[in-house]
Parts: C-alpha cells; structure tokens; sequence
C-alpha cells in the first residue's frame, strides 16, 4: 500500500509541470550563472554573510540592540537553513529514483523494496551532505547557536562559503586546484624539509643549549619561520651546527618559493586564454539585442563598422586569433571560436534567439558558410542569417541550408564596374557610401498602421525639405522605383531611402508616429 502510494507520488510529480518550473527556479537561482537573478541571489548571501560575521566580531567586547541579535541569530540562521535544504533537494531528483526502481521491479516481476529504495535515496543524498561545500554550510550555522559559545570558531567557515558567491575567487582556486599535482609534491617536499631541519636544530640546541627551544614543537615552529625567509628572531640559533642548518633552510626556502610562484604564474598563463573567453562569452551574453558576425575578413570589418556607427552591438566570432584579436582592437566583442559548432553558441547562452537581430555569414570559405547557416539554423529558423557566396552555384546551397538573404559580392562588384565604367566620380561617390566613408547611406523604413504617412500621398510628404531621396518602395510582391507623386502609402511598405545617418533618424523619430513601432 505504502509502495503504491509512494509510486503514484512521484508520477504525480515527474508530470506537474509547478513542480518542475518551482524545481528548475530554485536551481536556476542557485546554480545556473547564465540566468540573471543568480547574480542578485549571490550579491544578497555576501551581504548576509559579511553581516554576520561582523555582528559576531562586534559582539565580542560590545552589546548589541536586540535587533540586532535577533537578525544576527535568527534571520541569518534561517537563510542558511533554507539555503542548506535548498541545495540538498535540488542535487537529485528523488522522484525519478522511485519511478526508475518501480518500472525495474515491473520489468523483473518482483515487489518493490521499499527498505533497499530508501537506502538508495539516502546515499545519494549523503553523497551531497559529506561533500566539502556542504559541510562548509553546515559548519557555517554553528556560530549562531548561541548557550555554545566554543562554536563560534567556526566564524571561518562563514568566511570560506563566500566562496560559494565570488566567481573571481573560484576562478583563482580552479587555477590552482589544476596543478594540484606538483603543488602536492611541493608540500610533500616543504614537509620532509621543516622536518628534517626540526629535527637537527632539536638534535644542536635541544636539551638546554637554547633557552629559547625546549621541545619539539618550538622546532618545527622555528623550521617553518626560517624556511618561509620571514624570520621573528624570537628563535635563533647560537651553536655553529644550528647557524649552518638555518643557512641550508634558508637556501631551501628561496628555491621552494620560486617554485610555487612558477607553478602559480604557469597555471594563470596556461588558463589565461580560457579566463578571457569565459569573460568575452559573459560580455556577449550581458547584450539585450546585437549583430552576429560569423569571420572578420575584410567584407565583415566594413559591415561591422557600418552597424557600429548606426548604434548597433556587434559581437564577432573567428577561429583565427589574428583575426580575433583585430576585431576586438576594432572595438567589438570578439568570441575566438568555431562559429561551426554548437557548443560556440551554447557558451554564448543563445537561448534566447530574440536578442540576435542578424546573423551574418562571411567566412571567405563558402563552404563554411554553409556549415554555420545550418548550424544556425538548428539553434532556431527564427535567426534572420546573411550569407556570402562566393561562387553562384553555392547561394542556392545556401538557400536551401536556411540562409534568408545570399549576397553575392563579385556579382555586385561586376555590376558597379558595368553601370559606371567611364564614370569615375559616380563610381568613387558609390564607392565611398559602400565602403561607409561618408555619412550618406541607403536605408529602409517599414510603415506600420499608425504611422503617419500611411493613407497619404507622395507629395504631401516632403522628403526634400528633410533632406532625403525615395529611391522606391518596397511592396509585399512588388518593387516601386521613383514612385509617382500620387502615390498613396499604404501599411506594411517598405520605403527605401537615401540620405545622411542623422535625417534617417529625424524622419523615424519625429515625422513618424511611434505608436506603431511598440
């Protein structure tokens, strides 16, 4: 009955979705980096924790109000509390144990134990409770019981769970913690060293010849401050064979040191370019809306100027350092990675596709153009993308891989040469706009329902006195180029103009309605 019960529980679980959205929030909140109310969580336990152990300091020699100790011994203690238990559920879903062990017990015929079920729930459970961190936390709430005053030793640990909410101090101790090998045989080295010069400055000067080392301890104590080359002078020794051991643990603990600080600068350099990334995918991640260029080659500098100049986030991705290195000299945030593969992406956190306005493909190999449109396109269809051919059979390869727009830039080039061959000033003037040496550009505005020019006539819009051309408009299925003045606009027309960045703007912000732009 009880087996049965406990069965139907946890399938009730396994299939409500409060649960699962309440579970993945409070693990979200605590663990997940990339979501961004764990930073405010992180910020909110640091307060609590240098809080306290202030109070606890200040309690020492001073009495504090009872508001105070009410905070400092009740709210404190209950936030750790929650935040323990907290932990301690979001580290495995108990559920899926039951539901697992019952369809074992169904497939193999035989009765659910619940005694051997409970056992398995408990373990993993312990494999939590005993692991390092979580001990930290246990120990962390002591101090706060208060008949036990012994207890607040444990203060430390309050210090060591800042750790816990400090990204910067992990980050130094997963640098450390990746040469634990030779830091181990370092301290095995500096144990054998204090130890065999304790004992042979006990052996010189034990048994009274130093007044000032008359046991063991004072030995080792005096080991550890002359081969540290800090040195009190609360302990020196005064026979020939002790002054010649100091000279020997001094020499050890030079060469010991430079040691450990080589060990420690090439663990930095050797992780300095991953710290980088982690720090650039952070700065990708922290933009609401921004560009996707795919290659910085020549064409993809022009372009992400020209976005840059008109208030755009450009965010560059090249697996070519060089390259990578330029783009963020040029002021970009540059990402030195495969934009082939996905786990590029998935450290960029591009769940949230929204925040990418364009993704532009314009690696000068074709082919990889392709794979990274069908690598966007398997993150979400929705990626508005822009690929570069580089030869015409590949734009319909690039069609059919998802690309929504295929610039085919030898085709555009061609064409320029032909329309303005014999035409030098028209050419350079054409050149310069492309090439974004002067403020003048093409742009396009989409007309909404509410806009203003919508139902009204070419001619009651004056274009000139804002100091712009209408090339044409661009209709669902139609291109109009140098409408009429009778021309009516209508919803949804898309209007291209020519002009200078700051009358593009004037004419979207002021002579447009914004109510259709919401």
């Amino acid at each position: 009955m009880l087996s049965r019960l406990l069965v139907k529980f946890a399938l009730y679980l396994s299939k409500s979705p409060r649960y699962k959205s309440l579970k993945k929030f409070f693990r979200d909140l605590i663990e997940n980096t990339h979501k961004p109310y764990k930073k405010y969580f992180d910020i909110f336990m640091i307060f609590v924790v240098i809080s306290s152990i202030l109070l606890l300091i200040q309690e020492v020699n001073h009495v504090l109000p009872d508001w105070l100790l009410f905070y400092n011994y009740e709210i404190v203690t209950i936030i750790f509390i929650v935040e323990y238990i907290l932990r301690l559920w979001i580290y495995n879903d108990i559920h899926r144990m039951i539901i697992k062990e019952h369809e074992k017990s169904g497939f193999l015929s035989t009765k659910l134990k619940l005694f051997s079920l409970f056992g398995k729930i408990i373990a993993k459970k312990f494999e939590y409770i005993r692991s390092p961190a979580a001990i930290i936390d246990l120990l962390a709430i002591l101090p706060s019981y208060r008949p036990l005053r012994v207890l607040r030793v444990f203060l430390l640990f309050r210090v060591i769970k800042l750790l816990r909410y400090t990204k910067s101090i992990q980050s130094f101790l997963g640098v450390i913690y990746s040469k634990k090998f030779e830091l181990i045989t370092l301290l095995v080295f500096l144990g054998f060293v204090v130890f065999i010069s304790a004992v042979l400055i006990y052996v010189f000067e034990g048994n009274g010849v130093n007044e000032n080392i008359n046991d063991f301890f004072e030995a080792v104590y005096w080991a550890f401050v002359t081969i540290s080359t800090v040195g009190y002078g609360d302990i020196s020794p005064v026979t020939l064979e002790g002054r010649t051991v100091s000279l020997l643990v001094i020499i050890a603990g030079i060469g010991i040191l430079s040691f450990a600080t080589s060990i420690i600068v090439s663990a930095f350099t050797e992780k300095l370019d991953e710290m980088k990334a982690e720090r650039t995918f952070q700065e990708a991640e922290n933009l609401e809306n921004f560009y996707l260029i795919c290659g910085y080659s020549t064409m993809a500098q022009m372009v992400a100027k020209r976005l840059s100049k008109k208030n755009f986030d450009v965010v560059v991705i090249d697996n070519n350092k060089e390259r990578s290195r330029q783009a963020s000299l040029d002021g970009f945030v540059s990402i030195y990675g495969d934009a082939t593969k996905l786990h590029t992406y998935h450290e960029m956190n591009v769940s949230k596709v929204e925040r990418i306005i364009g993704a532009l493909c314009l690696i000068s190999d074709e082919v990889q153009n392709v794979f990274i449109t069908l690598t966007l396109q398997s993150i979400s269809p929705k990626i508005q993308i822009f690929a570069r051919a580089q030869s015409r059979h590949l734009i319909k390869k690039l069609k059919l891989a998802g690309a929504d727009h295929v610039v085919y830039a030898y085709e555009s080039i061609g064409q320029m040469a032909k329309e303005y061959v014999g035409q030098p000033i028209a050419f350079d003037a054409i050149n310069m706009m492309v090439a974004g040496q002067d403020e003048t550009t093409i742009g396009e505005v989409t007309l909404y329902e509410h806009d203003t020019p919508v139902g009204k006539r070419l001619d009651e819009i004056d274009f000139f006195a804002l100091r712009l051309i209408l090339l044409g408009v661009k209709k669902k299925d139609d291109f109009i180029f140098n409408p009429q003045k009778d021309y009516v606009f209508q919803p949804y027309d898309t209007l291209i103009i020519l002009g200078k960045e700051q009358h593009m703007g004037h004419l979207k912000e002021v002579v447009f309605s914004k109510k259709g732009r919401k």
